[in-house]
Formats: C-alpha cells, structure tokens, sequence
C-alpha cells in the first residue's frame, strides 16, 4: 500500500467514526434504536476503536455495549423511548436544556456573563465554512448550523472528500481539505466540547450519551 493510500485509508477511518458519533446525537428513530438493542452500534464503535489505548475511550465502549444489553431487553418501541428520554432530557426539552447543543449558547454564556443564547455570531461563522467548502445540510437536519450532530457531519464529509483527494494522487488538494477542516475543528467544536460533555455526562440518566460524547471528545475532538 503507498503511502497516499494509507493517508487515504485513515481519512476514510475517520470519516466513519465522526459520521457514526454524529448520528448518535440526533433524535432516535425506531430504526436506530433496533440497530442499538442487536449491538450494531456497539459493535461498530467496537472495530472502529480497537487499537484505541486511551482509558476513558474503553471505559466508554464498556458502557456503552452495556447501556445495548440492556436496551436489548426491551421490546424496540420501548428501547427507542429509553433513548428519547434522555435525548429530550438534554438536548431538546420541554424545559429547560440540561445540555444545549448548540455553540452559539456556549460562546454568547462566556461573553454575556452566563446569559447564552441561540443564533449567534458563531451561528453564522460555522454557516460560512460550511458554504465556503460546498457543504448543504442533509434533509434529515432541520436544525441551526452550529449543533454539535451537524458540526461532527461536516468534519465526516471533509475527512470523506480527504480520502477522495488522496486516492486521486492530489496531495496538495488533500493538504489543504485537510487544513480547513483542521482550522474548524479547532475554532469551532474543540472550543465548546469541553463544557457540552460535562453538562451531558452532569444531566444524563442513562450511560448512552455520556459515552458517545466521550467518545467524540476523545477521539475526533481531542486536542
């Protein structure tokens, strides 16, 4: 294997596991949570994170294969309530949001004496990126730009259009999806990630999102 294909190889790695963490954020469909109670979605963390020496990525999947087992218990409809529970709980309400997802609210809390809020200047900075490098927000996203699900999407299609760039013998073009990609990692999610998973890990009720977020800022988001 060449080196290019190697550098393709990761990028494509990387791609799945941050497309992967990213769906784990949106509301659970029915589907989803069947994929959660037969293992699939353990399993897929799983091979993806084999090699992966960091102690609190393996105390992550622990829970998380064993937050599966016990959805598996359960009949689906019941298994996708489990999920929606916390979901609501945290990231939609009614009520209060125990862990907004958004970066606008993080960002606007430190400028404005802890008063965050919606649709900030961040909003439309991640909302520019993502027009500056082609990227449309799939359907299943009706949603502001700077959710956390929607954020991890566009660094899963960027490390994608890496891999693409690096099988096509364009280096350069790789270089340089992948400095862009870096730049909004550092100046977007790595800058909130911090506080959205203490207020995750703080609110949830169950192991489920506390360990993809975890996860995510082991991993894809690690400085």
């Amino acid at each position: 294997m060449s080196n290019m294909e190697e550098q393709a190889r990761e990028a494509r790695a990387e791609a799945a596991l941050t497309a992967l963490i990213s769906r784990c954020l949106l509301r659970p469909s029915l589907e989803f949570a069947e994929e959660v109670q037969r293992g699939e979605v353990a399993d897929a963390f799983g091979e993806m994170l084999r090699d992966c020496p960091d102690e609190k990525v393996v105390a992550a999947l622990g829970e998380l294969r064993a937050f599966c087992e016990e959805a598996a218990g359960s009949a689906p409809d019941d298994a996708r309530l489990m999920l929606e529970t916390d979901f609501n709980r945290l990231f939609m309400g009614p009520g209060t949001l125990l862990a907004v997802p958004y970066e606008s609210f993080y960002k606007t809390m430190k400028d404005e004496n802890g008063r965050g809020h919606l649709r900030g200047p961040s909003e439309q900075q991640v909302a520019a990126c993502y027009a500056l490098n082609g990227f449309k927000m799939p359907d299943h996203f009706v949603d502001f730009a700077d959710n956390i699900a929607i954020e991890l999407e566009f660094l899963g299609v960027m490390a994608d259009k890496e891999a693409d760039a690096f099988l096509a013998g364009n280096e350069e073009e790789a270089a340089a999806i992948r400095n862009a990609a870096e730049a909004f990692r550092e100046k977007h999610p790595m800058s909130w990630i911090g506080e959205f998973a203490h207020d995750v890990r703080s609110g949830a009720r169950r192991a489920f999102y506390p360990a993809i977020i975890t996860i995510a800022e082991q991993t894809i988001l690690r400085s």
